[in-house]
């Protein structure tokens, strides 16, 4: 089967104000990861890339189109091809409704292998997903909208109604995208200015922190049956007001007391949402109360990297048989342990790093913008055991600082 695959951050780059180097650095690793397991399923497959990363000659054994794309023309541009193809798969963020704008476009050109645009709708917006979780008993943080403008006195006194630590982010926040963790009363004078002015969409949610170990779980679903493929651990790195929180990676599987109750929560989330299909991540935080839903991602998530590596079938051709076919195993086994982590790279190391680690890297150190002195790669280990993958990652995060330190 011919397959189009079009990831934003890939595709625009620095070409967007969406795009940073940490969302590039997450964006291509999910492109490569899928591409790699169309090819072998044995389909034919093509995306479009950016001529500002062509040099780095990031993906092997397919020629993609490098196009100068922007917001204001991608669409119009792509449309012009599309058609040649007979299914698509649009990765974007879901920030401004952008993703569920890009399926839309796109849907009555050939086969499209995502979610439905009404579903990507109802589960982007924090406060719609959390209000209908509710509904039907599914534990989600406590939760308050503020909305457009943010008004310094209503944020003040929703702080003081939920309790130190907080957590405030956009509603149709991706991720870390925007997210902040504000601990005592001082800092929101600052959260405050940081937040005035800037446009939010439909306004920014302030939660009470939820306290517990930070997980998702991916799954496939056929539009009526749902598979978990596996529970995954997730490394996030909060900040406060003058910070950039962010997502760090991951290692997959996750052995834990609570798995099946995180199965079954995330099967009973999306269940609730008529649409989603295919491949679905839901980001849960495993309490001592159980599992509270934080997140449900209609589209693949970068834990795709490391599940890939040791579910023991391709996922690709699961998400092709559960979107066309409505075909879904019964159950799925794995074997081993991956990790994947998101590294920062001084500027001037990043072809030394891209030479060295070709065989580990699912996403190059790509300096994107002008006067960056660090950039992203994200790397993937595979190994029997969590602290075999460990001690990889620790000798080339060692490695990396040995040469930083030597250039300097």
């Amino acid at each position: 089967m011919k397959i189009f695959v079009f990831e934003y951050a890939s595709a625009l780059a620095s070409e967007s104000k969406l795009v940073t180097s940490s969302v590039f650095c997450e964006g291509f690793a999910m492109l490569k990861s899928l591409v790699v397991d169309l090819l072998r399923a044995g389909h034919e497959v093509s995306t479009v890339l950016s001529p500002s990363i062509q040099r780095f000659k990031p993906l092997k054994n397919i020629n993609p189109l490098y196009m100068e794309l922007r917001d204001d023309t991608l669409v119009d541009e792509i449309r012009e091809f599309i058609g040649e193809f007979e299914a698509h798969y649009i990765l974007a963020p879901e920030t401004n409704g952008l993703l569920e704008k890009l399926v839309s476009m796109f849907q009555d050109s050939g086969f499209s292998l995502n979610c439905l645009p009404e579903a990507i709708k109802k589960v982007r917006n924090k406060i719609s997903l959390y209000n209908e979780l509710e509904k039907r008993k599914v534990r989600v943080p406590d939760t308050r909208l503020i909305g457009q403008p943010v008004d310094g006195n209503e944020l003040k006194k929703v702080a003081r109604d939920l309790g130190f630590p907080l957590i405030i982010k956009p509603t149709g926040g991706v991720g870390c995208s925007g997210l902040h963790i504000v601990r005592k009363p001082e800092q929101l004078d600052y959260m405050f200015r940081k937040l005035k002015g800037v446009e939010y969409g439909e306004g920014v949610i302030v939660q009470k922190l939820v306290k517990g170990l930070n997980t998702s779980v991916s799954l496939i679903r056929n539009g009526s049956k749902t598979l978990c493929l596996s529970l995954n651990s997730q490394i996030v790195r909060l900040r406060g007001p003058e910070g950039t929180s962010s997502y760090i990676g991951g290692f997959t599987p996750l052995q834990v007391e609570l798995k099946e109750d995180a199965f079954q929560v995330a099967s009973r989330a999306v269940k609730l949402f008529e649409g989603l299909r295919g491949y679905v991540g839901v980001d849960l935080i495993l309490t001592k109360e159980g599992p509270v839903v934080m997140e449900i991602n209609p589209r693949l998530t970068t834990s795709y990297a490391a599940v890939r590596e040791v579910v023991k079938v391709n996922i690709a051709q699961l998400i092709l048989n559960s979107v066309l076919h409505g075909k879904l195993p019964s159950n799925v086994s794995a074997e081993g342990c991956s990790l994947i982590y998101k590294l920062e790279i001084p500027r001037n190391l990043s072809y030394v790093f891209l030479e060295e680690n070709k065989e580990t890297m699912v996403s190059p150190p790509v300096p994107l913008f002008k006067g960056e002195e660090i950039c992203f790669s994200m790397v993937s280990y595979r190994g029997g055991e969590v602290t075999e993958v460990m001690r990889n990652l620790l000798e080339i995060k060692r490695k990396v600082l040995r040469r930083f330190h030597w250039r300097r």
